[in-house]
């Protein structure tokens, strides 16, 4: 059974959208009042919510794989067990009720990506390390 039949089925295709491939995803983002990575046996760190903070948006995700790395629960957005719907549903509920502190941990989230995951970043990692490397091998 597809999601969006799940949705009708409970009464709440009003409030899920389905949305599939999208080329507008930031525009999506910015639109959204919380971004949720509900994965359960997750691979490293998802794009979803490292473009989500990008866009200083309030996130929860499961604690999961590097998601810690990028999700410092309570400061940067909340983490919650895997497979665990009471979590997450008290998570959302969290940021929902106080924007304020969910707006302040998105705009430390949307920091955190920038000082560590964007593009400049790893560029300057990767420039640092071949200059650690030269050095060495010059010694």
């Amino acid at each position: 059974m597809e999601l969006g039949e799940r949705a009708r089925e409970r009464g709440l295709d009003d409030r899920v959208l389905v949305l599939g491939h999208r080329e507008d995803v930031p525009q999506i983002l910015t639109a959204s009042d919380v971004v949720v990575d509900a994965s359960y046996a997750g691979a490293g760190l998802t794009g979803s919510i490292r473009e989500a903070l990008a866009c200083e948006r309030p996130v929860v995700a499961t604690d999961l794989a590097g998601m810690p790395e990028l999700v410092v629960d309570g400061e940067t957005g909340l983490l919650v067990p895997p497979r665990d719907p009471d979590a997450l549903a008290q998570a959302l509920r969290r940021v929902l009720e106080n924007p304020t502190w969910a707006q302040t941990m998105a705009r430390a989230g949307c920091k955190r990506v920038d000082a560590h995951f964007s593009l400049r970043a790893k560029l300057d990692a990767t420039e640092a390390l071949y200059r650690r490397l030269v050095e060495t091998s010059a010694a």
